[in-house]
This record gives structure tokens, sequence and C-alpha cells, in this order.
């Protein structure tokens, strides 16, 4: 149990890298397009634990993309594709470092998200001095944000950032315009429509189940 006021240190996060990424321990490839990132460096799970980091107890920000090891129908897409539904088990901790490092850093540049209420919070936890009061605080703001303001909800969140990130790699990858006019709707409104979730999962190597938090009751 943490104390009130007891400093929180959690430097490491989940993170999206490039497929062709390595891990800075073993130097293998980090092919999953995922890494335990800590100082700044991607770790793939088996370095990450050697030093130490359990990799069970840190901020995920990839939730919103799908793992292939299940096989669950996704309906909401409407792409028929197969995957694991979102899953939110974080614990109170996690949970909350994830969502202040997405609404603050990852996701700073979409309007409807933007909050300055949370930018003292944030810099204190890039500066290693969150404690558990910080916690409570986005906890409340997580709780205020699922019944009020849904696209500040952590379900949205997690899309966004899983979209934002494919987005911007195959804008990179194939240079074609309608990327760009998904990236601008995607930072003016939180969301992509879902006929644009469907082009971009034809070329998203990876699957994302859609969420329209503008329906979610």
């Amino acid at each position: 149990m943490i104390e009130t006021g007891e400093i929180i240190k959690m430097d490491a996060y989940i993170d999206f890298v490039e497929t062709d990424a390595r891990c800075f321990m073993c130097h293998r490839p980090l092919s999953s397009g995922k890494a335990v990132v800590f100082n700044k460096k991607n770790f793939g799970n088996t370095c990450a634990r050697k030093r130490g980091i359990d990799v069970s107890n840190i901020p995920d920000l990839t939730k919103g993309c799908i793992a292939e090891t299940e096989n669950t129908e996704i309906v909401s897409s409407g792409i028929g594709k197969k995957g694991v539904d979102l899953k939110y088990r974080d614990s109170v901790k996690q949970k909350c470092l994830s969502y202040l490092i997405l609404r603050c850093d990852k996701l700073k540049d979409i309007k409807k998200i933007q909050y300055s209420g949370l930018n003292e919070i944030y810099s204190k936890y890039t500066n290693h001095s969150i404690n558990q009061d910080d916690i409570r605080h986005i906890s409340n703001i997580i709780n205020l944000a699922e019944r009020k303001f849904k696209e500040s909800s952590i379900k949205n969140l997690y899309f966004c950032y899983a979209v934002k990130y494919q987005l911007e790699n195959l804008k990179k990858r194939y240079h074609y315009e309608i990327f760009d006019s998904f990236l601008i709707y995607l930072r003016k409104h939180a969301t992509l429509t879902i006929k644009q979730f469907n082009v971009l999962m034809q070329y998203s190597p990876v699957k994302i189940k859609y969420y329209d938090y503008q329906s979610d009751e």
C-alpha cells in the first residue's frame, strides 16, 4: 500500500516502436512493434526483466491494438477480422500513469483531449516526484471523463493513440494524402469515422478495435 505523499517511481512503460527497431540490450529485432521504453531506450520483455523491470506492472500505451493470440470476433469494426477484445485490467497506478502520459504527451495535439489541469502532475512525473495524492487526482479525472467527457476516456485515449501511431507510420511509408486528412480529422474530433477506420485497417500491419466514444453509453 502506498502511503499519501510517498513518491512513486515508474520510469518504464510499454510503447509502440518501428517494426525494424532493436532491443538496446541484446540487439534483437522488436518485431512485435512494441517495446518496454526505459530511459528513452527500447527493450524486449526478457531484457527488461533482466534490468529489474516488472513488465506486468508498468503503464502500457499500446492497448488500442489487439493481440492476435485469441480468437474473439470483432463486430464493431465491421471488417470481419479476428482478435482479442480490449482489456482494461491495469492496476489503478498503471491506468493513471498511462492516462497521464497519453493525455499530456502522446495525444497533446488532439484538441478535444487537451487539458492543462494535468500539466503540473505530468511535470512531476517526468521529474520522478509524482505521489499517491497525484494518482488519486488522476483517477478522479478518469472517472469523471468516463461519465461526462467520453472523448477523454481511457478507452478513447488508447484508441486514438493506436490510430495516430499507425497513421503517422503509414504516412511515412506510402506518402498518401489520405493519411494526412485522417490525422487532421483525428486531431480535431478525437476519433475517426467508421469509413476512415476501415480504410486505415486495409493498410495497417496491426489490428485495432474500433471505438466510437459518441455512441458509447
